[in-house]
């Protein structure tokens, strides 16, 4: 049987991964493609796009943080059982 915690390291190294092969490539090359974010049209594209992707990245780095403190939890939460 696998622990608790492992699984919650297996989820953020998975989604550390989806963030970094995947999504950051891909804001590097639309900041590139601008010049610069802030100089961009708010009407731009390539802005919407980049907008849509660093959501995209906010919402996996929350999933590594709320992973990290569940697998955290459920260390302290085994050490205090095997303690007894």
């Amino acid at each position: 049987m696998v622990a608790p915690a492992a699984l919650c390291l297996v989820l953020m190294i998975a989604l550390t991964a989806i963030s970094q092969l995947t999504v950051t490539p891909k804001m590097a090359a639309l900041r590139t493609r601008m010049g610069s974010i802030q100089a961009t049209a708010a009407d731009s594209p390539l802005l919407a796009e980049f907008g849509r992707l660093h959501q995209i990245s906010v919402s996996l780095e929350s999933g590594v943080l709320l992973a990290g403190m569940a697998c955290m939890f459920l260390m302290v939460r085994e050490s205090l059982r095997a303690g007894n």
